[in-house]
């Protein structure tokens, strides 16, 4: 389970990933996870898992950013 998405982006520009979205999200333990949406068949995949500590919000903007 996740909070609102604190970040959303396109995955690529390709016309054909145009229902992939990049997802960085606060899940119910505090850990800051990116993630890979897709919008047509649902759900989540290729999570990325950043944990809680003072750092974790930084390296999982950093991934959302970079994937």
């Amino acid at each position: 389970m996740f909070d609102k998405p604190i970040a959303i982006r396109p995955y690529s520009n390709h016309p054909n990933d145009s229902h992939l979205q990049v997802v960085l999200h606060k899940n119910f333990k505090g850990e800051y996870v990116t993630h890979v949406q897709n919008t047509q068949a649902g759900g989540f995949v290729h999570g990325h898992y950043f944990g809680k500590d003072v750092n974790a919000f930084d390296k999982a903007m950093t991934d959302f950013k970079n994937r």
